[in-house]
């Protein structure tokens, strides 16, 4: 009989990539019954993974108390062996499945005190910086009670310590994008896209600036959420927007259809605290599509992805049209960033190889 585990979250969707698309599916792979309890109107079993729903709460309180208990009753119902939560506001339940002898994973998907003090909407800087120390006191006390964490950068288990911290990087499924089918087969003009949240401080409204500046006639594919009506009508007042196709909030296996059409990969996000040390998700995907990228001058971007991308200012919208029209103007740049992202790919920056770890730990957790 195989072993049952159960992840958890409140907070993100029940079709998340990592959560749903790497983790889950991995771990039925693995010959493990998977039930993710997740914001969900039904109960219902989708590519093996058995999900059970809870009910979808916007107000932050509400989904902290009524969530909790939502996913108390759910947890305990669902009898398994390991629960692995994703959202820090789902400690207090897990805690309690603790203390009933259950094996618990944290997976910490950001720097939670960081993101604390970038959260102007918390109040004064003083008050965030409280927060963000309880926040780290928290964090100690779940390396003490629960069995395993999990970081996504290699930063933050070099903060945390331990032998229970465990590196698992967002990397793309590989075998995703070589199946995905590219929708268009020759280009009438050059494509260049942008898949991800559509806000300020993801670059947007420069990166419709840079194709209005681009010498090429450039179209520019916009794929995510924007987010607020608010922001994307200022986007449409931009010289640039009449180049611009919204491509909607897509599937995760429809992105890398898009991706593998387009010329180039866009990844300008400006430099926030969060984001200085953090890995891009789409500028993997990127990779994994074969398309050549621009990117944030970040420090620690340039260590990752050199050979693999040209860097520019992301407030700068002339400099990031000028690295477009470097790579349409230059096909043997273009083809050598193209064979080092499959390099790289091939032998560390794929799910398939960094879920591996995900594997181990848990055959090491449910061995004892």
């Amino acid at each position: 009989m195989s072993e049952r585990i159960c992840h958890i979250t409140t907070v993100h969707s029940p079709f998340d990539t990592r959560i749903f698309h790497k983790e889950c599916i991995t771990l039925v792979k693995e010959g493990y019954e998977v039930i993710l309890i997740a914001p969900h109107p039904m109960d219902e079993k989708i590519k093996r993974v058995q999900l059970r729903g809870i009910p979808v709460h916007r107000n932050r309180l509400k989904r902290f108390f009524i969530g909790n208990w939502n996913v108390v009753i759910k947890a305990f119902s669902a009898k398994a062996r390991l629960y692995h939560y994703h959202d820090p506001e789902l400690f207090f339940a897990c805690l309690l499945l603790r203390l009933c002898g259950k094996k618990i994973i944290y997976d910490m998907h950001e720097d939670l005190p960081k993101q604390v003090m970038i959260k102007n909407w918390m109040g004064s800087k003083v008050f965030r910086k409280l927060i963000s120390y309880l926040v780290k006191m928290l964090e100690w006390f779940e390396l003490k009670m629960f069995n395993a964490i999990i970081v996504v950068v290699p930063e933050l288990q070099n903060r945390l310590g331990t032998n229970k911290t465990i590196l698992l990087r967002n990397f793309p499924r590989k075998e995703l994008a070589e199946s995905a089918v590219p929708v268009l087969k020759s280009f009438p003009e050059p494509v260049v896209i942008y898949a991800g949240g559509l806000t300020k401080v993801r670059g947007v409204r420069e990166l419709i600036n840079a194709v209005a500046l681009s010498k090429h006639n450039l179209r520019l594919w916009l794929a995510g959420k924007w987010e607020s009506e608010t922001f994307r009508d200022e986007c449409k007042e931009i010289t640039g927007w009449d180049r611009v196709i919204e491509l909607g909030n897509l599937p995760h296996e429809e992105v890398y259809r898009y991706m593998k059409s387009s010329a180039i990969g866009m990844c300008t996000l400006y430099e926030t605290e969060n984001v200085k040390v953090s890995l891009p998700v789409k500028g993997f995907e990127y990779m994994a599509c074969h398309i050549p990228m621009v990117m944030s001058a970040i420090r620690y971007w340039e260590k990752i992805f050199s050979g693999c991308a040209l860097f520019c200012d992301p407030l700068n919208a002339q400099q990031i049209a000028g690295c477009i029209d470097q790579i349409l103007d230059d096909e043997m740049l273009k083809k050598n960033m193209i064979a080092k992202s499959d390099e790289l790919i091939a032998n560390e920056y794929s799910w398939e190889v960094e879920s591996l770890k995900l594997v181990r730990l848990y055959k090491h957790l449910l061995a004892k």
